[in-house]
C-alpha cells in the first residue's frame, strides 16, 4: 500500500479513501484544507497510525535514529585513535565544533551539542562528564539535549541559548552567566549551581529545581508555571512578562523584584 502525503507537514493529518476505476485511490487532507501535489510515501508501519491519523513526528524521528545506529560503526572506527588517547579536542573538533585553549589549560568552545542527530557521544564510547570537565566557556548555545552530563562543572559563561530538556543533567555547576535564554522545561536539574545572570528569558516550567538559588538577573520572560519552584528571594530583576499560574508561587513573591517601566 502506498500513502500520499508530504513528510514536510508537521500538523495532523487525515487519510481519506476513495475508490475509483483503477483501484483504490488515497487522499491526504489537512485540517485545514487539501494539501496539493502531495508527494509519495513508502508503507506506513501500522504503529505510527491512530485511525486515520498519523504520528509523523515519531515516525520521523525512528527513521533518524535507524539512520544513526547505521553510522556509528564508521564513527567509531574514526575516532578510535582519539578515544584511546582521550583526545577530547579532537573528538570536539571532528564533530564541528571548534575549541580554543586558554592559558590556565581550559577550553573555550564555539558550541556544544551531541555529535550528530541520533547519536550521542555516550554511544561512541565517550565519558562525556570526562570530557567536559575542562571547558570554561562556549561561546555559542549551549545545547544539552540527550546529553548524559551530570553537570556543568567548571563552565563560566555560555553566550548563547541553553537547553537541558531530556539530559542527565542535575545542576549547572560553575555556569554564572548565560547571555541567552535558559530553558530547563521538563529537565532533571534540581540545582542552578552559581548562575547569576540570564540575559534571555528563562524556562523552569515542569523543572525539578525548587529555589533559583544565586540565580540575580533575568533579561526577559520569566516561566515558573507548573514548576515546583517555591523560592526565588534572590532574584533582582525580571525584564520581561512573568508567569506563575499553577506553581507555589504568589503575587507577593514577586513585590521586591525590580521590573522595566
Amino acid at each position: 500500500m502506498t500513502i500520499s502525503a508530504t513528510p514536510s507537514f508537521n500538523g495532523r493529518i487525515i487519510l481519506v479513501n476513495k475508490q475509483s476505476k483503477t483501484g483504490e485511490v488515497k487522499k491526504v487532507i489537512q485540517e485545514k484544507g487539501e494539501i496539493k501535489n502531495p508527494k509519495m510515501l513508502p508503507d506506513i508501519p501500522e504503529q505510527y497510525k491512530d485511525g486515520n491519523t498519523i504520528n509523523w513526528e515519531a515516525f520521523r524521528k525512528d527513521i533518524a535514529d535507524s539512520k544513526a545506529k547505521q553510522k556509528l560503526p564508521e564513527l567509531q572506527e574514526n575516532l578510535n585513535e582519539y578515544r584511546k588517547n582521550k583526545d577530547y579536542q579532537a573528538i570536539l573538533n571532528y564533530f564541528g565544533i571548534e575549541t580554543k585553549e586558554n592559558e590556565d589549560g581550559s577550553l573555550t568552545l564555539s558550541r556544544y551539542s551531541q555529535p550528530e542527530k541520533g547519536i550521542t557521544f555516550e554511544m561512541l564510547g565517550i565519558d562525556e562528564n570526562e570530557m567536559f570537565q575542562n571547558v570554561s566557556e562556549i561561546e555559542g548555545d549551549g545545547d544539552f539535549l540527550n546529553s548524559s552530563l551530570k553537570s556543568l562543572y567548571n563552565c563560566k559563561k555560555i553566550g548563547g541559548n541553553v537547553r537541558c530538556s531530556t539530559s542527565k543533567l542535575e545542576t549547572l555547576g560553575g555556569l554564572v552567566e548565560v547571555e541567552g535564554n535558559l530553558n530547563l522545561e521538563h529537565s532533571d536539574v534540581k540545582s542552578l549551581g552559581d548562575l547569576e545572570y540570564v540575559g534571555g528569558g528563562a524556562n523552569f516550567k515542569g523543572s525539578k529545581n525548587t529555589s533559583t538559588d544565586n540565580l540575580k538577573h533575568i533579561g526577559k520572560n520569566a516561566l515558573f508555571a507548573h514548576s515546583k519552584i517555591k523560592d526565588i528571594s534572590g532574584l533582582e530583576y525580571i525584564g520581561g512578562k512573568i508567569s506563575f499560574c499553577n506553581s507555589k508561587l504568589t503575587k507577593e513573591d514577586f513585590k521586591d523584584i525590580e521590573k522595566p517601566e
